[in-house]
């Protein structure tokens, strides 16, 4: 829905290149050519997917987060005891 004297963004071409990634929001309207890596004539993989990005908002993703994988061990059997 474009406000009054927004225009639409330009459209824009972007080179593939060996390990680029791009991500962009899920209402970007997009393609993706089926042509090889700098014309390498190696096959050219595009991945698509939808991530969903959470905050640190529990202990669990907290100690995750930090590496410390013995609370986290710890964490996840209490919870598959039924302690929280």
């Amino acid at each position: 829905n474009q406000g009054e004297g927004v225009s639409p963004p330009l459209p824009f071409e972007v080179q593939p290149m060996a390990g680029l990634v791009l991500l962009f929001p899920l209402d970007l309207e997009h393609e993706v050519a089926t042509t090889a890596v700098g014309g390498s004539g190696e096959p050219r993989v595009s991945l698509a997917f939808n991530l969903r990005a959470r905050w640190l908002d529990t202990p669990l993703l907290c100690a995750a987060y930090d590496g410390r994988t013995s609370s986290v061990g710890n964490m996840l059997l209490a919870s598959s005891n039924g302690r929280s």
